[in-house]
């Protein structure tokens, strides 16, 4: 958990609620707001699919750390990263924050610090 006062920066994984093959990956520093965004049609890339269910979100707090996830979740071995690792379903309350767990080891092998 970060301390208060320090910015925390999300990579979130949407998934379209009409298309549920469709799903975007984006990164925030206001993850309610941003969703809002995106189901309100005020983001060019998610307006055709929406509305928009969240399907995980992960907790950084560097900056750069969470812009180089979310770029990796948009490559070739990170689409497979997510269908293997954070392919929740949206109806099983799979909201993830990266904690010491299996996952977090291997996003500090793909992004040390």
């Amino acid at each position: 958990m970060c301390d208060k006062g320090t910015a925390v920066h999300y990579v979130y994984i949407l998934e379209s609620t009409h298309t549920p093959s469709e799903k975007y990956v984006g990164s925030t520093d206001n993850l309610r707001g941003r969703i809002e965004d995106h189901n309100a049609g005020r983001s060019p890339h998610t307006a055709k699919f929406r509305p928009w269910n969240l399907v995980c979100y992960h907790a950084f707090a560097d900056e750069r750390r969470a812009l180089a996830f979310e770029q990796y979740l948009k490559t070739g071995s990170g689409h497979e990263f997510r269908r293997r690792h954070l392919a929740f379903s949206i109806y099983a309350d799979c909201f993830a924050e990266t904690r010491e767990s299996h996952h977090s080891e291997l996003l500090h092998e793909k992004f040390p610090k």
